[in-house]
């Protein structure tokens, strides 16, 4: 009897689940490089180059039919030692190939400060339709190292249906139940 009442609770809990699981928020996080990079950047005229494109490609079938939370923009950069402390300045002109004039600075100064840029990007990889982020990184003035940027992507997936073998699977476990109950009546 004891049985035939587990079966019973069994069956109902999986006929009880209804027609999708929810899914739990997630984050992913996609790099520009596979390693940092450590490329020196300077402001026009200096000897080396002046701007980075930032290129990150990202997978977004992993929120198809769910939601896109957010998306956030890492920049790691890093300053050399200065024999004259000055202003040193980097900004983001361009996302997905919109100029956006001054869209963030930061001062970098001082011996080797690890600078994080740390830009809302939400609603250009929401627009976005090729899988592929881009920015373009420009020292302003001064110099400075850029190392490695990424994109952190955090996201509910679609809703996940309940496959037809589990109600197959409660029905007839509903349906044991039912035949050991008439057997025991009998």
């Amino acid at each position: 009897m004891k049985a035939s009442k587990q079966l019973i609770a069994a069956g109902a809990v999986l006929l009880g689940t209804g027609l999708a699981t929810q899914s739990q928020a997630a984050t992913a996080i996609f790099w520009d490089h596979l390693l940092p990079v450590d490329q020196r950047l300077c402001e026009i005229g200096a000897l080396c180059d002046p701007s980075e494109l930032i290129g990150i490609g990202y997978d977004s079938s992993l929120w198809a039919g769910g939601t896109l939370n957010s998306a956030w923009l890492s920049v790691y950069l890093s300053d050399d030692i200065d024999i004259v402390p000055a202003i040193e300045i980097a900004q983001i002109e361009a996302i997905e190939g919109n100029a956006l004039g001054v869209f963030y600075t930061e001062e970098v100064d001082g011996p080797l400060p690890g600078i994080e840029f740390l830009i809302n990007v939400t609603n250009y990889v929401a627009a976005d339709t090729n899988d592929l982020f881009t920015a373009l990184l420009v020292a302003e003035q001064g110099d400075f190292e850029y190392h490695q940027s990424s994109l952190a992507i955090d996201y509910t997936p679609a809703p996940v249906p309940v496959p037809a073998a589990a109600w197959l699977f409660g029905s007839a476990v509903a349906g044991l139940a039912a035949m050991r109950k008439n057997r025991n009546t009998a």
